[in-house]
């Protein structure tokens, strides 16, 4: 049954998500609801086709047909997502509408305000609505409920587009990273970063293959990856392995996320034991670079404590692993730390450490905007979501990936990521 979680997941969330959408329409848009018979239709029909399409996916999971798994998986990723636009759409549109109804009564109150002062007598109740309505602003109404049917088909559409947009090839993000009195044997120097790939239902191995012939394009010098490789056991000794045969320059090292503790942390161990990509946990490692070296360290994540109990100390767990990765580093070394969770920058940069690099956040919801978190941009919400920020005068610098895959494929304004770092003398224009 544990196999099946994310196909009996999605089944559980069309049936409330269309008890849901269903309540709001009844309530919010109730002209739409009682003069339209096919959208009450609709409103049932739409969470049992994403029920049928979830067993559909199930079925073919049982069967091993790869290309039946894909289509139904996708389609359970429009429908899925279609659905939590919905919800967040449909409030708006009823705002609209119920704003055209409150400017209707307040313009039948004048009306009858009015004849009852120029005749001095009250105005008799209704006798019939179609009588007494006053008259009906036809182009106002007409741009108020088109925009009130704007927000679902909005949403819709950009569910859409947002699917079709993460089965998109990888973007190789360029950053320069600058530094006053870097070393000259690390001038010019490059990082790939690999982050958040999620191998398993919507990510394949033949996607990490797509993924590694445009890596070897980028000729990287190190290569590090910040956790959640893998969501599927049976692929992480092929998927290291593949990795490894990247041979950059200097190396490839690894840190843990979230979802390697969800999917069985001990057998990823095991698999990075067997394969020739070191794991940093708390600790770290020195990699010469000519007359200079970079102290490489690892963060171990908070959700080590259990699952459910990461949050409430996570802070104090990322100080902790901070500095437990430190212990040993080269004070006269270029210090990067790996964190997958991208609040480790507050305890790096309290170290005056100069690089950090995260992932995690996938943008929050992968939704951007002009290259930043859409909900981080608009509505102040998260920390370090997605790209490059400073601290200590710029000294300290942490960028955070918006991932090179998904556990649900959906990318709105966001890429399949994998930055490249290119180190470089911070020069002083004249």
């Amino acid at each position: 049954m544990g196999e099946f979680r994310s196909q009996i997941f999605s089944a559980v969330i069309f049936l409330v998500f269309g008890g849901i959408l269903a309540l709001l329409l009844r309530t919010l848009h109730v002209q739409w609801w009682k003069r339209s018979p096919r959208l009450r239709r609709a409103t049932w029909l739409v969470p049992a086709v994403g029920v049928v399409l979830a067993g559909l996916w199930a079925l073919a999971q049982a069967l091993d047909l790869r290309w039946l798994m894909a289509g139904a998986g996708f389609l359970v990723s429009f429908f899925f997502v279609s659905f939590l636009m919905l919800t967040a759409a449909l409030p708006l549109s009823g705002l609209l509408l119920s704003a055209e109804r409150l400017v209707g009564w307040i313009r039948r109150k004048d009306i009858g305000d009015d004849q009852s002062v120029a005749e001095g007598v009250e105005v008799e109740p209704e006798r019939s609505k179609e009588e007494d309505a006053p008259e009906v602003d036809l182009g106002r109404r007409s741009l108020i409920t088109t925009g009130a049917l704007a927000f679902p088909m909005i949403a819709v559409g950009a569910s859409g587009t947002g699917v079709i947009a993460s089965t998109q090839g990888f973007t190789y993000t360029p950053q320069r990273m600058q530094y006053p009195g870097l070393h000259p044997d690390l001038e010019g120097l490059r990082i790939l970063h690999i982050s958040d790939l999620h191998l398993g239902y919507y990510v394949r191995l033949d996607d990490l293959e797509r993924l590694l012939i445009g890596a070897e394009s980028a000729k990287p010098d190190l290569v590090v990856v910040t956790g959640d490789l893998t969501d599927d056991l049976t692929v992480t000794d092929e998927a290291l392995g593949m990795i490894a045969q990247l041979k950059p320059t200097h190396g490839t090292v690894a840190a843990l996320g979230n979802h390697e503790y969800y999917t069985g942390v001990r057998e990823i161990i095991h698999a990075y034991d067997r394969s020739a990509i070191p794991l940093l946990v708390n600790r770290g490692v020195s990699v010469p670079v000519g007359g200079s070296e970079i102290y490489v360290g690892g963060v171990d994540d908070p959700a080590s404590a259990g699952r459910g109990r990461e949050f409430g100390q996570k802070e104090a767990f990322l100080q902790q692993a901070v500095e437990e990765s430190l212990d040993g580093a080269p004070s006269d070394a270029f210090h990067l730390m790996l964190t997958h969770r991208p609040e480790g920058f507050d305890a790096a940069a309290a170290n005056n450490l100069e690089l950090t690099l995260a992932g995690h956040t996938h943008a929050g919801g992968q939704m951007g905007w002009n290259g930043r978190s859409f909900v981080e941009t608009f509505f102040g919400m998260g920390k370090y979501m997605w790209g490059l920020y400073e601290k200590n005068d710029g000294a300290s610098k942490l960028y955070t990936s918006a991932g090179a895959g998904h556990w649900l494929p959906f990318r709105l304004g966001v890429p399949r990521e994998v930055p490249v770092y290119t180190l470089s003398q911070f020069k002083i224009q004249k």
